[in-house]
């Protein structure tokens, strides 16, 4: 089994508007650049599971 520590970390989401929050798991995919999984029951935020931070294109897809 391959070792994967390192390589995402917990961390926590804040939605100001419906003023809830929830844990995340973030995968750092470059220098500033983040996707996060929101781990949570999906209807608490609308439709949005996850998040992008930073310039992410060109990256690799």
């Amino acid at each position: 089994m391959p070792d994967n520590r390192g390589c995402y970390r917990q961390e926590n989401y804040y939605d100001a508007r419906r003023d809830i929050g929830s844990t995340t798991v973030r995968f750092q995919l470059a220098d500033s650049v983040w996707w996060e999984r929101i781990i949570d029951r999906p209807q608490r935020f609308g439709d949005r599971k996850a998040n992008f931070h930073g310039a992410y294109s060109w990256l690799w897809w």
